[in-house]
């Protein structure tokens, strides 16, 4: 009687792992490379948005964690980002698809921490650096000179959390204020 137990436990288990693993492998299926990226990411605008990707600028991990975010451009001449999860299978799950403002500041927690993400554009290259000022005052500067687009990341201690609004101030090469 006590075979037949392990046994039945035995298959349970099995089942349980094949199920497991079988719900992961279709969750985090993209490969993460910017080629699999802009491929996955044109079949699903044109899916559900009806508006094509163009360009995928950036394909960045955050600091070593889990969380991926893509910098990209619409054909239209939008830009927007795209934040993904990856898995223990080093492959990517799309989480969400954001068009953007000129610049932008999100939050992200993930498995090394929260980080605040600036992502943007600098097309006519005026902008040298950007002042980030928190809702408690916090400052923080980071230099975009060379970029025409950008994603910077810092990670926030345990007592910078929820950072918005966020105000941002722009200077040029001459740090001179930026209308």
């Amino acid at each position: 009687m006590q075979l037949k137990k392990n046994k039945i436990l035995f298959w349970i288990i099995i089942i349980s792992i094949s199920v497991y693993l079988i719900i992961h492998f279709n969750k985090y299926k993209i490969d993460n490379s910017t080629g699999n990226v802009k491929l996955f990411l044109t079949e699903f605008t044109n899916e559900s948005a009806g508006e094509s990707i163009d360009k995928v600028f950036y394909l960045s991990r955050i600091a070593d964690s889990n969380t991926w975010l893509a910098q990209i451009q619409f054909e239209s001449g939008d830009y927007g980002f795209v934040h993904f999860k990856q898995g223990w299978n080093q492959k990517l799950q799309f989480i969400s698809l954001n068009k953007e403002p000129d610049v932008t500041y999100r939050e992200y927690k993930t498995n090394k921490g929260k980080y605040g993400v600036v992502l943007g554009q600098n097309l006519n290259g005026e902008i040298a650096k950007i002042k980030i000022t928190t809702v408690s005052n916090q400052e923080y500067f980071i230099d975009v000179s060379n970029e025409t687009v950008f994603m910077k990341f810092k990670k926030l201690t345990n007592n910078k959390q929820d950072m918005f609004p966020t105000k941002f101030t722009f200077y040029d090469n001459d740090n001179n204020l930026l209308d």
